[in-house]
């Protein structure tokens, strides 16, 4: 009887490897996204309901139907960078009712709001840039801590 080798092709220990390491990184970046979604979430709850709680607010996320499905702030509504123009008017005719936009970044959020402004919507704020003024705003009243001496 002749005894038949297992031959593995390199070729294909090397797909089965890029495979793994494609699947890895995607897994990195949406735990990266998720994070990020999750300050924004954060900054909505704490700051954004209260302040606007009689007057209502529209919370819009700008990414894409897959990111949004991915993760998302509670109360969001997903509406592509893209779609924004278009859709933005059928869903809300009234041009003074707050609404705010996000994305992961902050390009597309800033996209999307300036193309709202250009429509004739008066207050449109991009929630990443709110975040981004927060955090530095914090750093600045952080105090200086003493240099750890040996």
């Amino acid at each position: 009887m002749l005894e038949k080798k297992l031959y593995i092709s390199p070729y294909l220990i090397m797909v089965v490897v890029l495979s793994i390491v494609f699947i890895w990184s995607k897994e990195e970046e949406r735990s990266k996204t998720n994070g990020e979604i999750t300050e924004i979430d954060k900054i909505v709850r704490s700051q954004i309901k209260d302040e606007f709680a009689d007057e209502g607010f529209l919370l819009v996320d700008v990414r894409t139907g897959g990111e949004f499905n991915a993760s998302h702030c509670d109360g969001a509504i997903n509406i592509s960078c893209e779609s924004v123009g278009n859709i933005f008017p059928m869903m809300m005719p009234r041009k003074d009712y707050p609404v705010f936009v996000y994305c992961k970044t902050g390009k597309r959020a800033e996209l999307a709001r300036e193309n709202l402004l250009k429509l004739g919507y008066k207050k449109v704020t991009n929630l990443n840039k709110l975040k981004q003024s927060l955090q530095e705003k914090e750093e600045l009243f952080e105090p200086e801590r003493p240099p750890i001496q040996r």
